[in-house]
Parts: C-alpha cells; sequence; structure tokens
C-alpha cells in the first residue's frame, strides 16, 4: 500500500488529536477465521 499523509501543520504541535478511522470489505469467498495486518505511523517533525 501506498503511504498517506493524515495530517500536516505549519506550526508547532502541542497536545494534538488526529482520529484515524479504518473500514473493512468483507469478501465472501475467503474462508472465516482470524485475519491480522499492520498499520505503521511516522511523525516528522519540519
Amino acid at each position: 500500500a501506498s503511504p498517506n499523509t493524515l495530517k500536516t501543520t505549519s506550526g508547532t504541535a502541542s497536545n494534538d488529536t488526529t482520529t484515524v478511522w479504518y473500514g473493512v470489505a468483507a469478501d465472501t469467498t475467503q474462508p472465516s477465521g482470524t485475519y491480522t495486518n499492520s498499520v505503521t505511523y511516522t511523525a516528522t517533525a519540519n
């Protein structure tokens, strides 16, 4: 998957909160079971 920018700020962030929502799409051809994946967040100071 490609990286996505969630938020940018022009000033110093302090006690800044960002909400991230996730969605799923069921694939009825996939066998039932437990599936996992990971999400990595990276913060970069300007």
